[in-house]
């Protein structure tokens, strides 16, 4: 008698809490497997939990991806997925410096990848988005796209999704990805979703006017999304400019790990290498190629020096919170290029083990006085107290500024000899760091009116003497109608234009500084009484230096009002000199 074959009983549902299992499956990159890639924080290395493999042996992860295959996992079903920590031998470094060059390929070959950006309490916080997201896609914004106060208005942005942007980007990796899905806990948006309420937002509203962190990431995800729908090349220069915020467990997947988002590039992974060699190769192999210098001024530790750190001509690539670089700024958008050196080239020189830098340089002048360095909005609850806090210290850093801009004239109507112009027109250029000649009339409008609403309300000066309460009351007072008082009209003026949103991104980390033949200007946080002001050869910007064992020291690049256009720049003048 021929024995009966039982059909296997499927297996009882997964639960959270359920040991994590896998069958790992090699195959050939042209392979027609369909597989889903994971994209996840890089974040702690601290392993909490390991998944174990083809029932055999287990590959230690940690929380991040620990908390992202259990909510990916399905409860019945296999389920395709590719996630870099499992699937490439993190302990053979010859492999891994391979592999990590392919996941570009890797991600644009999977049908989709999942952007784990935590539990976030099962992603509540971002269900006001994709509420948002829906109600953008069954509107006609047509008529309305070029006023993004009107748009907001007509589909009930609010409050609670400037709140929620602020989470959602404000997670501690973020990167783009092709035909991603964003999951917090179990609640997803479409990238291209977020991409419509992302047109949405451009810091007219008082929460994304004032949190820098977050505009930053709105800009860097904008050219990201344009880039890649153009097909526009792309640079590693460029994604890491706009990805400085992501963090990364071994520093050095802040250069290996980014090759995946560029067109243009030659860098090779080497696990092999230090940290700090591999920020060093990076750095002079953009320098020697291009013959510029503008790579040195990407800004590296904005809170304090770190006289340790060499070469300071090398920037520390690991930094996340940095202030917003001037040399490299049309990296980042199509703003005003500086020509402080006439365009001029640099021949690459460099000392027999690479660590120092010769260069040619102009001396400018020195640093004679400092204003206070304006911190920008970090908050770690973004709400109005912490707002009203940040506005507080804005005005300490206001009236700080205002009498060094100011010395001792009469007024803002009194002349800057360097230039010719008043005060007032030197002032609120040096504030957004310069124009092109076709932003020029608009922005100085922008500032006109904004002075105008000072002037009207002079008691504003002295408000940073009040206390922390004293500025929700105010608020509170503007929000009465018929009450046109200086707070509300200050906000309306805000959400009229992005003049404050330029000056918040050109002055953040940085101080107001007058030299000892009265040039004014911004200089990085770090900055010191007695530096150097410098003009470099092959750098696009004025620069910082200070005097240091064996050679000078690289500060950071500067803004010095009537030197940026080449109008003080002499070849003749310039000596050879050595950064180390």
């Amino acid at each position: 008698m021929k024995q009966f074959g039982y059909d296997q009983l499927p297996p009882e549902p997964s639960s959270p809490g359920d040991a994590l299992r896998c069958t790992i499956t090699t195959t050939a990159l042209t392979s027609t497997i369909d597989y889903e890639a994971i994209s996840y924080c890089w974040g702690s290395n601290e392993t909490v939990d390991s998944i174990s493999c083809d029932n055999q042996a287990s590959i230690p992860i940690n929380q991040s991806l620990s908390l992202a295959l259990r909510y990916f996992r399905h409860p019945r079903q296999t389920r395709c997925l590719w996630a870099d920590a499992i699937c490439i031998n993190q302990s053979n470094v010859e492999e891994k410096s391979i592999q990590v060059g392919l996941i570009k390929d890797v991600s644009q070959r999977a049908w989709r990848v999942l952007v784990w950006l935590g539990e976030d309490g099962g992603g509540d916080s971002i269900e006001p988005l994709i509420n948002l997201a829906r109600k953008i896609k069954g509107s006609d914004l047509e008529n309305l796209q070029k006023d993004r106060v009107a748009c907001q208005n007509a589909v009930g942005f609010g409050k609670v999704h400037i709140y929620a942007l602020v989470a959602l980007l404000g997670k501690p990796w973020f990167a783009v990805a092709h035909r991603a899905i964003l999951f917090c806990g179990y609640k997803s948006i479409d990238w291209a979703d977020l991409c419509l309420i992302l047109e949405l937002e451009s810091g007219v509203n008082l929460i994304g006017v004032n949190n820098q962190v977050v505009m930053d990431i709105v800009s860097g995800i904008d050219l990201e999304c344009k880039a890649i729908g153009r097909g526009t090349p792309t640079t590693l220069l460029q994604v890491l400019l706009r990805h400085r915020m992501s963090l990364a467990t071994d520093h050095r997947d802040k250069i290996f790990a980014l090759l995946g988002l560029c067109t243009q590039e030659t860098l090779q992974p080497d696990y092999h290498l230090p940290v700090g060699e591999v920020y060093k190769r990076f750095t002079k192999s953009y320098i020697c190629q291009h013959h510029s210098l503008d790579i040195v001024t990407a800004p590296s530790d904005p809170a304090a020096h770190q006289p340790s750190r060499k070469p300071s001509w090398v920037p520390d690539w690991g930094a996340i919170d940095v202030a917003f670089p001037l040399a490299l700024r049309t990296q980042l958008l199509p703003e005003v290029d500086y020509q402080a050196t006439k365009g001029s080239k640099w021949t690459p020189a460099f000392s027999g083990d690479g660590d120092i830098l010769r260069i040619n340089v102009q001396y400018l002048d020195t640093v004679d006085v400092l204003g206070v360095v304006r911190q920008p909005f970090r908050p770690d609850k973004p709400d109005m107290k912490a707002l009203f806090s940040q506005l507080r210290n804005d005005l300490i850093t206001c009236t700080s500024w205002y009498k060094i801009g100011l010395a001792d004239a009469k007024g803002l109507d009194d002349i800057y000899h360097m230039t010719g112009e008043t005060l007032f027109n030197t002032c609120w250029q040096i504030l957004v760091a310069g124009c092109s000649p076709t932003e020029y009339e608009e922005l100085r409008t922008q500032s006109l009116r904004v002075w105008k609403l000072f002037k009207a309300f002079p008691f504003v000066t002295k408000l940073q003497r009040l206390p922390q309460w004293a500025f929700q009351l105010i608020y509170q007072l503007s929000k009465i109608p018929g009450r046109r008082i200086f707070a509300q009209r200050l906000l309306n003026e805000a959400l009229a234009n992005d003049l404050q949103f330029r000056i918040r991104r050109s002055t953040s980390h940085r101080r107001l500084m007058r030299t000892s033949q009265w040039y004014l200007g911004l200089a990085p946080a770090v900055t010191q009484v007695g530096d150097h002001v410098v003009l470099i050869e092959g750098l696009r910007t004025p620069a910082i230096l200070r005097p240091a064992n064996k050679g000078w020291e690289f500060i950071g690049d500067c803004y010095v009002h009537g030197c940026m256009n080449g109008e003080a720049f002499r070849p003749d003048l310039c000596n050879e000199m050595f950064l180390v």
